[in-house]
């Protein structure tokens, strides 16, 4: 076991160590359509005075051209208290804004391409239903994988993570 923990640490990247460390501090969505009244910035801002040191933009609704500058708003909150900014499924708003990385379910682009249009610095992110989509996700270059849902929530009303 310790020899494992030795080469896991050795191999593990700068990228690697800053998602963990985010990772183990709350992962905020910054989701409009399930906080009515209240916008994208204000949720960032009050989950990165509380300690998070992730938020994913997800909206849904706008058009790329009305995300980009509002991601590069929420790139320059995240770089001032040194968070990640993650882009929920638009990768050319993902990559137009400068955002750290981009979260994709296992149905849309591909973690390769994504790879290959925002680089190997980006962090990638898919979301799996399965097992069998988890390892594919892993096996295509993502950097973690999101899984779930794991109980139905007023977003997700689909069955627990594997039991597909």
């Amino acid at each position: 076991m310790r020899l494992f923990l030795r080469l896991w640490v050795y191999l593990m990247t700068a990228k690697h160590d800053r998602l963990l460390r985010a990772l183990l501090t709350p992962y905020i969505i910054t989701d409009v359509a399930i906080r009515p009244g209240r916008g994208h910035l204000p949720i960032a801002q009050a989950a990165l005075a509380g300690g998070s040191k992730i938020i994913q933009l997800r909206e849904k609704n706008l058009p790329d051209v009305v995300q980009i500058p509002l991601a590069r708003r929420l790139r320059k909150l995240a770089d001032d208290a040194g968070a990640i900014l993650i882009v929920n499924d638009r990768l050319e708003v993902a990559a137009e804004s400068g955002a750290h990385g981009l979260h994709v379910g296992s149905k849309d682009v591909m973690a390769d391409i994504a790879r290959e249009r925002l680089g190997e610095d980006a962090i990638i992110g898919v979301s799996a239903a399965t097992i069998d989509e988890a390892i594919e996700a892993q096996r295509m270059g993502a950097d973690y994988v999101g899984v779930g849902p794991v109980m139905p929530t007023d977003t997700k009303s689909s069955a627990p993570f594997g039991r597909r």
